[in-house]
């Protein structure tokens, strides 16, 4: 049985709890054979009869058993258990304390518990239920415990000042000649001994509990402190317009320069010391000026146009660090992170050029600039990494990362936590998935299960928390690209195919379609009677617009690329399935331009009122359109161009929605949006959350080293002051009352003897009064 593993010895069941590949291969092959060889030399090879054994599948049912009582007990409530409370509770299942040693061991090795030892007590953390593994004993949890211990200590003191009170019938604290004695049956109910009783037990027992309270945030759903801070939380997701407190020294910067093809920005973020909570993420905004405007400047052309001359990078590049300096304390720029990151413009140069380029920022950077960068800090990063950070930004702005605080009215999802051994399901907020759509590129973002398996090139997997080990803010994302699929790609190249067909018609059957104004050819994209020129000089074709929506949606249908395999989207790229059903979605760019610029539908998308809508537009005669525009009767920034291309880019929009990313048209979590809270969300917050996302741990570690003072001081920082003032006048009233009592032992000690029938707790059928 022992070979079989049935049975083991008690002291190596309990030296192999956690114990790892490393210490399981020297005890198994160094420390037992050196065992054997000096026992066999020394003549004590027998195994000791007094020797115990473990029966391995007892001892799981055992600790299965603990396990289930635990939870269905009164003590599953709280965070940390006494070794003493287990062995009262599991007196029925481990008959002695060997036993139950046994089954903790079990628990142990099962991830099920954790054992600590504090000041000389033995602490024992179970894992709750529907979680994998337990989590390790926090500040948090030895703070609870030592409050409930207080608590009953100070339960017990009262009922044993109760007790002696309960000797005494009544005593006032009048001279002594005035003493007086009452008989409890002509007493007032109300003022009987044990009445005096529960309210010292209540007045008590409601300081501890406001003290718990605003001590130790709630765990529960329904937290009022949770539900205050949220509160909080959603107002300050409104733009926060007052301008940055640079004088604040707890306040962090950090800056992103986004590289693009037109040009380049820098944009400024701050953010306050990290709470020390690993569950939150660092609370990152844009810096303001002192007019309360966005720290942000632009410079044009891209960086890309100094490919021929990389040794200028650094100089193109200087102004927009200046401008940064200027707004951050200096004494703050050595901590304060630079990131400069290439996009479209720098990915069509060579792999030569672009070399050339970072190497002249990553050498003279640092000579001029005393922020803190290194190599790493500059890059050209891929379509897919700003899918990604637009993806962060978004959510992060929304405060879909947010898994602390609860509410009720928010969306949730369970997820599988991707990079867990075990099928560990996770219940959190649901994310919002992103549909961008530019004049030349499309893209989706979504967040997939853990089951579905996706290529490489499509997929982002990422931990946005400060600690590795911690699986909440572990993400897994669809992210996919598509060029020439934006609004004006698409238009170009459904020009180009009437162009194309025009001069294969006109050469097959001889006619002159498009070739003058008298025989143009009709174009169902554009509005109705609008005469348009398209092609370059010599192939010059004229179109006239028929407006017909529909007529349209059936011609832009081929430029999808769709093909008949399942789960693909534009251009047969795979798509993983979407639980539409429990998802959201927002869309941006084109998405918003074509639901709002004219058409003043922007906002929740519906399929059937947009389409009645498009409809209505394109079939309205192009005069009337600029009759009404000139009557200012669309968006600000609505141009001509936004006027002539509408249904054609109405219906591209349509088309990509519903056939090539299958969307239901009875879908109604969509929203566009140009602004998320009022705020316009770049992909760079995404970057920078992202790139920050280890910089809690050093704020952890510093305030970890103030001590234990520090940590006290953190706890009561979200307090609030009325609830304080509160609390330290409810404690003011409980001394009163304890002192009160104990003048009242004191001087009733001290009475004559002829009202010693009081301290003895004699009663009397009579009233006695003495003056």
């Amino acid at each position: 049985m022992i070979r079989s593993g049935k049975v083991q010895k008690e002291s190596e069941f309990a030296a192999n709890v956690d114990s790892g590949w490393l210490s399981w291969g020297v005890g198994l092959l160094l420390v037992r054979p050196l065992k054997w060889t000096l026992s066999t030399l020394l003549g004590s090879g027998r195994v000791p009869l007094e020797e115990s054994f473990v029966v391995i599948e007892l001892v799981k049912v055992k600790a299965a058993a603990l396990l289930v009582a635990y939870r269905s007990s009164p003590l599953a409530e709280r965070s940390l258990v006494s070794f003493q409370e287990l062995r009262a509770l599991s007196s029925h299942i481990c008959p002695d304390e060997s036993a139950l040693c046994m089954a903790l061991l079990q628990l142990q090795r099962e991830k099920q518990i954790t054992v600590s030892l504090h000041e000389g007590e033995k602490l024992v953390k179970f894992s709750h239920a529907g979680q994998g593994r337990v989590s390790p004993v926090s500040e948090v949890d030895l703070g609870i415990y030592q409050l409930q211990r207080s608590e009953k200590l100070l339960e017990e003191r009262v009922e044993a000042l109760g007790q002696e009170v309960e000797k005494i019938s009544i005593s006032c604290l009048f001279p002594a000649s005035w003493h007086f004695s009452l008989s409890p049956g002509v007493l007032p109910r109300f003022l009987l001994p044990s009445f005096r009783q529960l309210l010292l037990l209540g007045l008590l027992a409601g300081v501890m509990g406001l003290l718990y309270m605003l001590l130790v945030p709630g765990t529960g759903q329904y937290s009022w402190l949770r539900e205050e801070k949220h509160h909080h939380t959603r107002l300050g997701r409104v733009p926060d317009m007052e301008a940055t407190d640079t004088n604040n020294p707890n306040l962090n910067y950090g800056l992103v320069v986004d590289c693009g093809s037109s040009g380049s920005r820098v944009f400024v973020y701050t953010w306050p010391r990290h709470n020390g909570n690993l569950h939150e993420l660092l609370d990152i905004k844009q810096m303001r000026d002192m007019h309360r405007k966005p720290v942000v400047m632009k410079i044009k052309p891209g960086i890309s146009e100094y490919a021929s001359t990389p040794d200028k990078a650094s100089d193109y590049i200087s102004p927009l660090l200046s401008f940064a300096a200027q707004h951050i304390p200096k004494n703050k720029h050595q901590e304060t992170p630079l990131y400069i990151l290439c996009t479209a413009g720098m990915r069509v140069l060579p792999e030569s050029q672009q070399e050339a380029l970072l190497e002249d920022l990553r050498t003279d950077i640092p000579v001029n600039f005393n922020f803190l960068f290194s190599d790493s800090h500059v890059e050209v990063i891929s379509g897919k990494q700003e899918g990604v950070y637009a993806w962060i930004g978004i959510n992060f702005v929304l405060g879909r990362f947010n898994h602390v605080e609860g509410d009720e009215h928010e969306a949730v999802v369970e997820v599988q936590v991707p990079g867990s051994d075990q099928q560990e399901t996770l219940l959190r907020k649901r994310t919002a998935g992103v549909l961008d759509m530019g004049g030349v590129s499309t893209q989706i973002a979504y967040e997939v299960p853990k089951t579905e398996e996706i290529a490489k090139n499509l997929l982002a997997e990422f931990n946005l928390g400060c600690d590795a080990h911690r699986t909440e803010h572990m993400y897994r994302v669809y992210v996919s690209t598509f060029l020439g699929f934006g609004g004006n790609a698409a238009r170009q190249r459904y020009e180009e195919n009437l162009i194309s067909n025009s001069h294969i018609q006109n050469k097959l059957l001889g006619k002159h379609l498009g070739e003058s104004l008298d025989s143009p050819i009709l174009d169902p994209c554009l509005p109705v009677d609008h005469q348009d020129e398209v092609g370059p000089q010599e192939q010059k074709v004229h179109l006239r617009g028929t407006g017909d929506f529909e007529r349209c949606r059936i011609l832009l249908h081929p430029f999808l690329n769709h093909t008949n395999d399942t789960n693909t989207s534009l251009n047969g790229v795979y798509q993983p399935p979407i639980d539409f059903p429990n998802s959201q979605f927002y869309g941006f760019s084109e998405f918003y331009y074509c639901t709002e610029d004219v058409l003043r539908i922007g906002g929740s998308y519906n399929s059937t009122k947009y389409s009645n809508a498009a409809k209505s537009y394109c079939a309205t005669q192009w005069k009337t359109l600029k009759e009404r525009f000139d009557r200012g009767l669309y968006a600000s920034h609505a141009d001509l161009h936004r006027l002539k291309y509408q249904c054609f880019k109405s219906a591209w929009m349509y088309e990509v929605l519903h056939s090539g990313f299958a969307f239901p048209t009875a879908y109604e979590n969509l929203r566009t949006a140009l602004l998320v809270y009022d705020k316009e969300v770049q992909w760079t917050l995404g970057a920078i959350l992202y790139r920050t996302r280890f910089l809690p741990l050093r704020d952890i570690q510093q305030e970890s080293l103030k001590g234990s003072h520090s940590h006290w001081q953190h706890s009561f920082s979200f307090m609030n002051n009325h609830y304080l003032f509160l609390a330290c006048f409810m404690v003011v009233v409980l001394s009163i009352v304890l002192y009160l009592l104990r003048l009242r032992r004191i001087h009733h000690r001290s009475t004559s003897a002829s009202v010693q029938w009081l301290e003895e707790g004699l009663g009397s059928p009579d009233i006695t009064v003495k003056i």
